[in-house]
């Protein structure tokens, strides 16, 4: 691939390098190689993919659960690793932006101290879903812990 265009930041970069996952040089966002399945093979943000495939597993252990598959307990379970992977993945992208002092909010790029405050309010949102993906796990492993 020659010449990159970020997906974040819309900065033209280039060229590719031989690894799989390569941050773009502006924003620094973790970019990957995409499949191709619904558009022309491009580059993807990997923060997104993980969100999408939280997604899909979510839409997945909740279809287990109502055909009854899996237990209430697999799908506390499933919410807590799905809340655990959208937080580490704000988290990463609140410290991006207030490392590059670059953020794009609702299709609009900030830059400067906006991206820096957006960059805060996503790293407290992120730690917030994370304490919460904690307390989750803590009780599936105190409800594994019980008999019954």
């Amino acid at each position: 691939m020659p010449f990159i265009t970020c997906p974040y930041c819309r900065q033209v970069f280039g060229p590719w390098g031989r690894e799989l996952i390569e941050p773009c040089q502006l924003c620094e966002r973790p970019l990957h190689r995409s499949i191709g399945w619904t558009r022309p093979r491009g580059v993807v943000l990997l923060l997104e993919t993980i969100n999408t495939l939280q997604g899909i597993g979510m839409m997945l252990a909740g279809i287990l659960f109502v055909i009854g598959t899996t237990t209430l307990r697999g799908l506390c379970t499933c919410v807590a690793l799905a809340l655990f992977a959208s937080a580490t993945a704000y988290i990463a992208d609140g410290v991006l932006a207030w490392r590059t002092r670059l953020s794009r909010t609702f299709g609009r790029i900030l830059t400067g101290s906006e991206a820096r405050a957006a960059g805060a309010a996503t790293i407290v949102f992120g730690l917030a879903a994370l304490l919460l993906s904690f307390a989750g796990l803590a009780g599936f492993a105190f409800l594994v812990t019980q008999p019954g």
